[in-house]
């Protein structure tokens, strides 16, 4: 054999030893690449629930940075709607209420013997309005006065040692009008505290707001119920703390079957409004008669002198008095009257002549017929 097969056969071994080395190397390195894949791959598979317990004890053991915390306002308790109250002198407070008056039951005449020793001022330029008020105040020792505009009014209520637990005061009058005779009484510390309720024919919102914007306590409207008026003194008089027993006056039977025409003039009503009281109720009727014998012809004369303001007042009392009585057709007339009035509808007023004339006329035979029954 040559040396030169010799050496080759020599080398041969040493060239696989060095080629097994470089393999083994190779794969010890894969070996260890494999491991660290899988140990990361089981840490990033690690349960969430042992994860959300380390962050949590990581948090309780970290102190909790301080926070600056604002106070809020405190949002306004809702409280139960209760009459309003106006501030007088002597911070002592009146209950005013925007709502009507509410009408107590069973009412009669001499459930008004509790307020016995009271004294009220009416105001009212209608002699009849006031009439009424005082036969509805008659026996039950009541102290009544009277005056028929602002002016009269303040004068009583400025006099040395006067005194009155209640004014009624009529809106709409001559010389002072009832807004402008409140205005002046919130103006007066002696009379800050007297309450002042208004008497009105027009409920509607607006004349309420103004009304109350005066310094009045509350309204009573036309025309005046005898239950209303009685829960008037008891929310604004002193009176005994033991009340009377009211009781159901019974309408005694008297003529209120006679045959009229209802639409013309409703009797029942109109004795209804009088307390059930029939006698009172002719009275008033016949008073009304002769008071108001010409005021078809009246309203001719104002409608023709567009004396508007004087043609309101008319009105005003009308619209009271013509309910009062039960004059239906009368009533709703006049009422339509006063709206066309109140919104300046100044040229359609002398179209309601006629019919002013002739439904009064009905009127007026029936109740005379009625009376002479």
């Amino acid at each position: 054999m040559s040396q030169e097969t010799m050496t080759t056969v020599t080398s041969m071994p040493l060239y696989l030893m060095i080629a097994g080395g470089v393999l083994i190397v190779i794969m010890i390195y894969l070996l260890v690449r494999m491991r660290r894949s899988k140990t990361s791959t089981k840490r990033s598979q690690r349960p969430q629930t042992e994860t959300k317990q380390e962050r949590r004890k990581l948090r309780e053991e970290r102190p909790e940075p301080t926070r600056r915390t604002e106070a809020k306002p405190e949002k306004p308790r809702e409280e139960t709607p209760r009459p309003k109250k106006a501030e007088r002198a002597g911070k002592e407070e009146l209950p005013v209420f925007e709502n009507p008056i509410p009408e107590t039951q069973g009412i009669d005449r001499e459930s008004f013997s509790t307020f016995a020793g009271s004294r009220i001022l009416a105001v009212d330029d209608n002699a009849l309005n006031l009439k009424l008020i005082e036969r509805l105040m008659e026996g039950s020792g009541i102290v009544m006065e009277t005056a028929s505009n602002g002016v009269e009014a303040l004068e009583k209520l400025r006099a040395p040692n006067a005194h009155y637990d209640l004014v009624l005061m009529d809106v709409n009058m001559p010389k002072m009008d009832g807004l402008e005779a409140t205005r002046e009484i919130r103006q007066d510390p002696q009379l800050q505290r007297t309450p002042v309720l208004a008497l009105t024919a027009s409920t509607d919102r607006e004349e309420v707001e103004r009304i109350l914007r005066s310094g009045m306590n509350g309204y009573l409207d036309k025309p005046i119920v005898l239950g209303k008026l009685f829960s008037a003194f008891k929310l604004f008089t002193v009176h005994p703390s033991q009340d009377k027993q009211t009781r159901v006056m019974v309408a005694k039977k008297g003529n209120e079957d006679l045959l009229t025409n209802p639409e013309v003039l409703d009797i029942r009503q109109g004795i209804e409004h009088s307390n059930n009281d029939e006698e009172l109720y002719r009275t008033i009727l016949d008073d009304f008669l002769r008071e108001y014998a010409e005021c078809d012809r009246r309203y001719q004369e104002l409608t023709e002198q567009e004396a508007y303001e004087e043609l309101h007042r008319l009105l005003v009392d009308l619209d009271g008095l013509t309910g009062t009585l039960g004059a239906m057709e009368l009533y709703r007339l006049v009422d339509r009257i006063k709206q066309t009035l109140e919104q300046g509808e100044h040229a359609l007023l002398k179209d309601f002549s006629l019919e002013c004339h002739e439904d009064f006329q009905r009127f007026r035979r029936e109740a005379r017929r009625y009376l002479a029954a």
